[in-house]
């Protein structure tokens, strides 16, 4: 207050705007909606000063939508700057590395010791055609791919290995070595750390908001694309609206505070939703909204990078209607986010705890971050009951071979599927979708423990062969073959 203050002196206008917010507060008081004072304050402010601005921004134009719209090229203009110095930074770290592999080879050429100045290799004497440094180098690599005997003059061939091993041996030889080898290291981990900083802010730029990102030049606000609302720019007020702006009061958020005065769009369990995202506060998971559908059309895609937006109401709603690209957006932020704490995944497990649409959660998440169900493996996630059999099982029967190809790194799940002995233990399965996706992942059962209704399942596992040539097996198979009736006997 005592900084608008500064920019009115109509104590008839001054007194308009008082009563106005009094009145809104008086009839928003008795409902449940969370309101930001401030933000409500401003845009009264705004509807006092400009109110046919404030009548064209519900209908996406005029001179406060014009700022507001600018968010977008903003974010580009940063993004281009970023990338730019990302790339510059990748370029010195080629660079680092190029100086140092030369480093290595002059190295090589002050330490490595030869009594000849006659050599041949690959018909090329040294004074001929190669520096000092560049002979060295093919010697040494061509001793390694020649089974260490090169030819130094046309009818004489000599062992280089043992000068090798001489000069590796030094200790002069090693100790500048370290040097060399330290001050890349020192050279790689100070720009790597540059390049994750860059990487830290582009990975938030798309959720920055406008007042963070606009430009302290004053030619943005009475730039040609706005010459058309001199009236507002020539105004003795302007500098407040620039005010309420810069400081966010009035930001790209607009529309929930504008539905103020035009009640019936939103519920306000649903505007308190909104508001928990545009103001970055937490609300309870399980809150429950009305409208999922109407949520979706006031907020924007980049809203799903952040952790506010993690909602079951909201969630499931996407599930079901399949709306992978926000879905998308969300687990991509998670992922980022993961590097600095682990907690990120509790929401997206509690998610496939409860939803009714696991399937299409379990297909989304391998196909968007295939690298999460073995994290999750690893960290003990899916620990609890038969948890893991059941993202397992889920995840071979919604996974494309690609997919599962790159879940199945290093064959971690091939290897954690055959250790399973419970793992056919399956209500109703779908055995030949099951069998090709075990087929696909090289499963071969190590052990098996199994219930009279898994038999069919156990007796395809047989046929198709996935299982490992052991006693335990063998024994297995005897016992299933003398109790249930295989076809292929």
């Amino acid at each position: 207050m005592r900084a608008v203050s500064l920019y009115l002196s109509d104590l008839r206008l001054i007194n308009n705007i008082i009563n106005e917010y009094k009145i809104y507060s008086s009839l928003l008081s008795g409902s449940d909606l969370v309101r930001n004072p401030n933000q409500q304050f401003a845009i009264i402010l705004y509807k006092n000063l400009y109110p046919k601005d404030f009548s064209d921004l519900r209908c996406a134009s005029g001179y406060v939508y014009s700022v507001i719209s600018e968010r977008e090229a903003l974010v580009a203009v940063q993004r281009t700057a970023l990338e730019s110095k990302r790339q510059e930074i990748q370029n010195r770290i080629a660079l680092v590395h190029k100086e140092h592999l030369q480093n290595l080879d002059e190295l090589d050429a002050l330490f490595f010791s030869d009594d000849s100045d006659a050599y041949m290799l690959n018909g090329q004497y040294l004074p001929a055609s190669l520096s000092r440094v560049e002979f060295v180098k093919e010697l040494i690599e061509s001793a390694e791919s020649e089974e260490d005997v090169v030819q130094i003059q046309r009818n004489y061939y000599f062992n280089v290995n043992p000068l090798v091993d001489k000069m590796k041996k030094n200790p002069e030889y090693q100790r500048r070595k370290h040097v060399i080898e330290d001050m890349l290291a020192q050279q790689d981990a100070a720009l790597n750390n540059q390049l994750i900083e860059i990487d830290h802010k582009l990975y938030i730029l798309a959720t920055q908001r406008l007042q963070d990102l606009l430009p302290d030049d004053e030619s943005f606000w009475i730039s040609d694309s706005r010459s058309a609302f001199e009236q507002i720019t020539s105004s003795k007020e302007f500098g407040l609206l620039k005010y309420l702006i810069r400081h966010g009061y009035i930001n790209e958020n607009y529309a929930i505070y504008i539905s103020f005065f035009y009640p019936g769009s939103l519920s306000v369990r649903d505007k308190n939703f909104i508001l928990s995202i545009n103001n970055r506060t937490n609300i309870d998971l399980e809150y429950s909204l009305d409208s999922p559908a109407t949520v979706l059309d006031w907020i924007d895609d980049t809203a799903f990078s952040l952790a506010e937006i993690q909602n079951y109401s909201l969630f499931n709603y996407l599930l079901e209607q399949k709306k992978f690209h926000l879905l998308s957006i969300w687990l991509d932020s998670i992922n980022e986010r993961k590097m600095l704490d682990n907690s990120v995944f509790e929401f997206p497990i509690s998610l496939w705890r409860h939803t009714p649409y696991q399937d299409y959660l379990v297909t989304v998440i391998n196909e968007v971050v295939p690298s999460w169900f073995a994290i999750w493996t690893e960290t003990g996630y899916l620990s609890v009951d038969n948890e893991w059999s059941k993202y397992a099982v889920t995840t071979l029967l919604t996974s494309t071979p690609e997919v599962l190809q790159q879940i199945n790194k290093n064959r971690w799940l091939t290897n954690a599927i055959s250790a399973h002995s419970t793992f056919l233990q399956i209500d109703n399965p779908d055995v030949e979708s099951l069998i090709q996706s075990l087929s696909i992942l090289d499963v071969h059962f190590t052990e098996l423990d199994y219930r009279p209704q898994d038999l069919p399942l156990v007796a395809k596992v047989y046929e198709e062969n996935l299982y490992a040539l052991n006693r335990t097996m063998l024994v297995l198979w005897l016992t299933a073959f003398l109790t249930y009736p295989l076809v292929m006997l």
